[in-house]
């Protein structure tokens, strides 16, 4: 017995898909060699800039036309602000890695509070008033 391929016309199939002519219509169309930064205003290669900065600067097949039609404002890696790497606890007033706050902590810096300052005011018991409440000794 000879040996056949698939049963049916599958190589046919495949052979028209991989040969038509919309094959690729949906892939990104050609992307620039080189970005303006908004900043220093300067042509620059891709290497200068950040991953999001190319993917929010290129061609998106997924977004409406008026989103590809807009100039995007991107900036370089060396235009682009460092991330912070620690915050100042507004209540012990140091100045401690990011590692030290609770994340809900770290996205107010202006109100941040280190893990130990909370911890601390929450053992404080708040209820243990040293005042008596005479106003309430009546009942």
């Amino acid at each position: 017995m000879s040996e056949r391929g698939p049963a049916g016309s599958y190589n046919n199939i495949v052979k028209s898909i991989n040969n038509n002519a919309s094959a690729g219509a949906n892939s990104k169309s050609d992307t620039p060699k080189t970005f303006k930064c908004v900043f220093c205003l300067k042509d620059k290669p891709m290497d200068a800039f950040s991953a999001s900065m190319i993917s929010k600067a290129t061609y998106n097949p997924y977004a409406p036309s008026s989103y590809n039609a807009k100039k995007k404002p991107i900036s370089c890696k060396s235009c682009t602000s460092i991330s912070s790497t620690h915050l100042t606890c507004m209540v012990c007033s140091k100045k401690m890695p990011l590692n030290k706050f609770a994340l809900s902590q770290r996205k107010n810096h202006d109100r941040a509070r280190c893990k130990k300052c909370i911890e601390k005011r929450q053992e404080e018991d708040v209820w243990s008033d040293n005042d008596t409440d005479s106003d309430y000794d009546d009942f």
